[in-house]
């Protein structure tokens, strides 16, 4: 604008009127174009930030406090109060839509700034609160996270814990196991040795038939079947050779059968 205010002071004559008309269309213009580069700036933060509150639909678990719900409500009327308040920049009250200059001029007296200052205002303020109760609820469901993760950690540290001993336990208890078969083991390889050697000693010293003999004699009556010697039999087979003896089945020839009665 400057430049045009040089022109206009060198050449007064015949400038003045070109040069304040074009500069009263430039500066219309600007403001007309500013207008669309602020409201399409707006619309782009809102883009941008809506989807940041959807964390609070994502997260049905969070306590969500009074204040957060009373400022979200805030923030939505304060966006459809922008949207009402544009729609009213290029509609009429009676439906239909201005004239292009009509808009010029309602935009020339109202810039964005002064337009929708109070409905901006309210609308960073409660968007402001908003992300300050978002941020502590993401603080304590972080918190709440740590400390379940801490008493995820103490679980299974005692379930570790429980773990080795259980195992310390099967070792001791296969141990023993182990210990007591190898006791058996011991047991019947003694048992199996002693029997061994009993059967070898059994062997090598059989039993005397002479000790019984005596036995025998000693629990004899005296004087007991001395008769039978005087019988004619008894003298037979004493002076009969072992080739005449005749044997039984199940004895030898120098086995004498006597039958008798017991009296």
């Amino acid at each position: 604008m400057k430049g045009f205010d040089m022109i206009v002071q060198s050449h007064p004559e015949c400038a003045a009127i070109v040069c304040g008309a074009l500069k009263l269309v430039l500066i219309l213009a600007h403001c007309y174009v500013t207008f669309f580069e602020k409201l399409a700036e707006f619309l782009e933060r809102l883009a941008l930030e809506m989807p940041s509150y959807e964390r609070i639909l994502a997260n049905p678990s969070w306590n969500v406090s009074v204040s957060l719900k009373a400022s979200m409500q805030e923030l939505y009327v304060a966006i459809f109060d922008f949207f009402q308040a544009v729609l009213g920049v290029f509609r009429k009250s009676s439906g239909g839509l201005k004239r292009t200059p009509k808009i010029i001029v309602d935009i020339l007296r109202r810039p964005f700034d002064v337009r929708f200052r109070d409905i901006i205002y309210r609308f960073q303020l409660h968007r402001d609160i908003v992300f300050m109760e978002l941020e502590l609820l993401e603080a304590e469901e972080a918190t709440k996270d740590r400390r379940a993760s801490a008493d995820d950690r103490e679980a299974a540290a005692e379930h570790r814990k429980e773990a080795k001993q259980y195992e310390r336990d099967a070792q001791r208890t296969r141990q023993q196991l182990l210990d007591l078969m190898e006791q058996t083991m011991r047991l019947s390889e003694q048992h199996a040795r002693d029997n061994k050697l009993g059967r070898i000693r059994k062997w090598i010293n059989p039993s005397s038939f002479s000790d019984d003999l005596e036995k025998a004699q000693e629990m004899r009556e005296k004087r007991t079947n001395e008769w039978f010697w005087d019988t004619p039999f008894s003298k037979s087979w004493k002076q009969s050779s072992e080739s005449t003896r005749t044997g039984s089945r199940h004895f030898s020839a120098n086995v004498a059968w006597v039958r008798g009665k017991s009296s």
